[in-house]
């Protein structure tokens, strides 16, 4: 199989557009049949465009999640209205917002007339004042919904086309004081992960039943000429944001506690967290451990085999898991307190096994973030040696698929166009793929050998059973290849995959251009001002970061130096800056890279508007920037942090992000008069300021949070 990464269709995000080359590689020459997300990549196209593209395949097409041809859909009708009624008749809501999807998105515009349907058969009257305009974005539900607040409308509930856009209207609430679910109860749709974990009253969509009828209906039309499609039901899962769960139980017990039997208790609890356990555990399962804690409560000799018994299990889980469980456990000492059992007793058990959770998260957590830090480290090398290779990895091939392997990548090919080429908008509609490919890089035999383009998978899926992940390669709008790595459940994080693109991508441009120069020097020895303007594009892109277009670390070493002996010699002082973002992994977690690199572009942005033209500034890598600053106006280190306070504060007034620019300092100032004064002394002393003041952000709890 052939797993193939795209992006929305007609994006208008060059971006996006640069990675829907891809689509044009799957044809019926080298797969026997396709299943489209189509509700994912449609967010910018109409029905009649989503058709067109499903379409041109000419071999069986399952579209899942949008109705188009042979189709994989679910219900969006029977699990939506379910939740709406729910709001209506059990918690009596009749003024009730909702958020919308894309107006042209089939699902938003099948989910927006449940919506309206529920209410006309409750004998509620439609309001247009109620709808909110969304995109399926967080960021489009925090606009929306600050702006219909700010009309002060009266609505008593709010239901939302997605999960994604609930969660922005939670936040938004929040931040203007009105509690959920006490002031107004909140209703998503699709029953995301984090819905979960933020007790968001859901509609759920059986993605693994979509992924698994999908192929197998395909499966069907290819061998048995079999088309057909079908339809997916869908439930509401009830949660706290409705109003209901688990609260509930515990009034409805708390009447006669001494009445209350263990093993209705069990099923009681069991039945009100299902969806949440069966996440983490057999259900089955956690009903017999939680007799058997239960029961620990009574006979506290079994209690060190129970923490073992719970320690071993939570070793097991995944990081995720342990934060499910962790909420599980929380709601589950809320219940027990309401059973006949001696408090203190209760209290000293749950604080045993909450121990036990925090003292496995933290080591996943350090296991991961080591995971990481060799996944990113494998990268580097694999740059570096790519970088050095000139174009010609053959020498270096053992090498790479040693790195490769040590990521999870057991098996690999990388290709190359014969010619680079851009693929941009007005190219799109009649563009015309390279016939053949260069396969410059493979954990297998063959290398350096042409292949075409219409047959590129079917040998390779014809001899393995196996899974691939396609990339395309490319650096800003000039295409360079693909790269087909094995899709395995790495423990990797999957982004790995296009981080590696990413960077083979830059190695790839770059051993290019050194190819290049090598070319000119060895047949064009008079051509002198091409080689000083090859010469000048090569020492940009070694000298500066790519991102924010600033100085690089390599950069900044070359000119910082020179800028503090001239300083001692014409009897100035300095500054050196050492400036680390607060919070940039939490938007990377949160929101993506994309917006992390949106984050990290305004911050230059503030820094450069900060500093004088001729201060230096470099982006030192990931989050971290340094400014040297030679000035004889003592008080600069004042003037420059006051400007950059005004800047982010009215950047984060302005922005309407779900998230809060914020940003650490260490200052280290030198004086025309000291001797021996080097950059890599003043960095030193700037980063142990710069560690002072995090830590004080960090006792003093004022790092940005993010929603």
């Amino acid at each position: 199989m052939i797993v193939v990464v795209g992006k929305s269709l007609h994006s208008p995000d060059y971006y996006d557009y640069n990675y829907n080359i891809s689509y044009y590689f799957i044809n019926d020459k080298n797969v026997d049949g396709v299943i489209v997300s189509s509700g994912t990549i449609s967010k910018y196209a109409s029905k009649e465009q989503l058709e067109e593209f499903i379409h041109r395949f000419n071999i069986p097409v399952v579209s899942m999640s949008l109705p188009i041809g042979m189709s994989c859909c679910i219900d969006n009708k029977q699990g939506f209205k379910s939740a709406l009624q729910h709001l209506i008749a059990v918690h009596n809501k009749r003024q009730i917002a909702f958020i919308t999807g894309p107006d042209d998105h089939l699902e938003a515009i099948e989910r927006f007339n449940v919506y309206k349907d529920t209410l006309a058969q409750n004998n509620i009257s439609f309001n247009q004042d109620l709808i909110i305009k969304g995109d399926f974005t967080i960021d489009s539900a925090t606009s929306s919904v600050s702006s219909f607040l700010r009309k002060n409308i009266q609505f008593d509930a709010i239901v939302s086309s997605n999960d994604e856009m609930a969660f922005g209207a939670i936040k938004v609430l929040k931040e203007n004081n009105i509690r959920v679910p006490e002031d107004i109860p909140i209703i998503g749709f699709d029953n995301v992960s984090a819905s979960m974990l933020l007790r968001l009253t859901t509609v759920n969509q059986p993605i693994y039943d979509l992924g698994y009828n999908s192929l197998e209906m395909l499966v069907n039309a290819i061998t048995k000429k079999e088309f057909e499609s079908r339809v997916l039901g869908t439930k509401p899962i009830i949660r706290d944001s409705c109003g209901c769960k688990l609260d509930k139980i515990i009034d409805q017990k708390a009447s006669s506690p001494n009445s209350i039997k263990f093993e209705s208790f069990v099923e009681d609890f069991v039945n009100s967290e299902a969806d949440e356990i069966s996440a983490v555990f057999d259900l089955e399962t956690f009903k017999r451990f939680l007799n058997i804690f239960l029961d620990s409560l009574a006979n506290s000799k079994t209690k060190v085999a129970l923490l073992n018994s719970f320690d071993e299990i939570v070793c097991k889980l995944s990081e995720d898991n342990c934060f499910i469980l962790f909420n599980i456990i929380s709601r589950l000492r809320k219940a027990v307190l309401f059973l006949d059992i001696k408090q203190k007793v209760v209290e000293n058990y749950f604080f045993d096994l909450t121990t036990i959770l925090i003292e496995q998260l933290n080591r996943k957590s350090a296991t991961r973030k080591r995971r990481v830090l060799d996944s990113e480290n494998n990268l580097r090398r694999i740059l570096i040696r790519m970088l050095t290779s000139m174009n010609d990895f053959s020498d270096q091939k053992k090498y790479l698929i040693e790195k490769f392997k040590e990521m999870g990548i057991e098996s690999f090919y990388i290709y190359l166009y014969e010619n680079n080429f851009s693929f941009n908008k007005p190219q799109r509609s009649n563009f015309i793929k390279p016939k053949n490919l260069k396969l410059i890089l493979t954990s297998q035999d063959e290398c350096n050998e042409w292949v075409s383009s219409d047959e590129m998978f079917s040998e390779l899926l014809s001899t393995q059973f196996k899974t691939y992940i396609l990339f395309p390669l490319f650096f800003q709008d000039e295409q360079l290849g693909l790269a087909l790595y094995e899709f395995r459940n790495i423990v990797y994080d999957n982004s790995v995959f296009e981080t590696l693109t990413v960077d083979l991508s830059c190695a790839i441009k770059i051993s290019q251009l050194m190819s290049y120069r090598q070319k000119i020097e060895n047949k064009l020895q008079n051509t002198l001002m091409e080689l000083e303007s090859y010469n000048q594009e090569l020492n940009y892109l070694s000298t500066s970061d790519e991102l924010t277009g600033l100085y690089n670390r390599r950069g900044f070493y070359n000119l910082a130096q020179k800028s503090v002996d001239l300083a001692q010699k014409s009897n100035n002082n300095g500054f050196l800056f050492f400036a680390d973002m607060d919070g940039l992994k939490q938007i990377n977690d949160t929101y993506g890279h994309e917006e992390g690199d949106n984050a990290i572009l305004a911050m230059t942005g503030i820094l450069k508007s900060a500093f004088r033209s001729n201060d230096i500034i470099a982006r030192f890598g990931g989050d971290e920037f340094t400014i040297l600053a030679i000035t004889s106006y003592e008080f600069y280190e004042d003037l420059v942090y006051g400007k950059i306070r005004d800047l982010i504060d009215d950047y984060n007034n302005k922005s309407k992000k779900s998230y809060k620019l914020s940003i650490s300092f260490g200052c280290a100032s030198f004086r025309k008069d000291e001797e021996n004064i080097s950059v890599d002394l003043l960095i030193s002393k700037a980063d142990n300021l710069l560690y002072e003041e995090k830590r004080k952000k960090k006792i003093l709890n004022t790092y940005p949070k993010i929603y």
